[in-house]
């Protein structure tokens, strides 16, 4: 074997293969289950907080409080901003 045949042999054998598919679908799998893990975790926080505002409004509308509603209106308006908070968070992160 002349040195070039030796050295081609030598890097064909260290060379690695051209795709790992084992190592592909793992990845995939865990960008899969954080991208689920974030989504289950964003509708459960639109559904608490919409449940809590509901209810808080039946309850003044029950009780014939209307002055009461402008605390729930403020909470809302927080609601909001957390909601405008999460929403930037979640875009920064996807950058």
């Amino acid at each position: 074997m002349t040195p070039e045949q030796k050295l081609q042999a030598l890097f064909a054998a260290s060379k690695p293969p051209a795709q790992d598919y084992g190592f592909e679908i793992a990845v995939l799998e865990r960008i899969a289950k954080h991208r689920a893990i974030d989504r289950f975790t964003y509708l459960a926080m639109w559904v608490v907080v919409m449940g809590g505002v509901m209810a808080a409004v039946f309850w003044a509308i029950e009780a014939g409080r209307m002055a009461s509603l402008v605390p729930i209106m403020s909470a809302i308006a927080a609601c909001g901003v957390s909601a405008l908070v999460v929403w930037t968070m979640g875009r920064a992160r996807a950058l």
